[in-house]
């Protein structure tokens, strides 16, 4: 795929890569995630987050898990609380963090309950032993979450 660059007209230091797979058009942006809105973005039919929640410290969690869902939001689909619920995949790592202090960093179901079961039910697909680049020494199990509408 060659993707043509795209500058953010409003803001420069924004800028996306688009192109055309399979005949489907892929997006991919380049910012600070918290300097975006839905209006510069559009319309998401999905999140995939492989990297993202476990490269934050705890501190910044709760308010990234809220922007992705501000940006995602998908008017087809309402929860109780009028929020838009548009679906994610989100992957974590589980280890003992006491061996390793991140990032990326060691993220429990419970923490991410804390982080998204206000707005989304969360169900794990998988889970599977995995490692941290060269930290060969800890056990690590990695999770594959589905974030979907409650």
């Amino acid at each position: 795929m060659q993707p043509t660059v795209y500058q953010q007209a409003d803001n420069p230091a924004i800028k996306y890569y688009q192109g055309q797979l399979s005949g489907q058009t892929i997006t991919l942006w380049v910012a600070d995630i918290f300097a975006l809105t839905a209006k510069d973005i559009g319309s998401i039919e999905a999140v995939y987050d492989k990297a993202a929640l476990i490269a934050l410290p705890t501190d910044m969690r709760v308010k990234y898990s809220e922007q992705v869902r501000k940006l995602s939001s998908d008017t087809s689909k309402v929860d109780g609380a009028n929020n838009e619920i548009t679906p994610q995949l989100l992957l974590t790592l589980n280890y003992d963090q006491r061996k390793k202090n991140g990032p990326p960093f060691s993220i429990n179901g419970d923490q991410l309950e804390q982080y998204y079961s206000d707005h989304y039910q969360i169900g794990e697909l998988a889970s599977v032993p995995s490692s941290i680049g060269s930290v060969s020494d800890i056990t690590v199990t990695e999770h594959v979450w589905l974030l979907s509408s409650k």
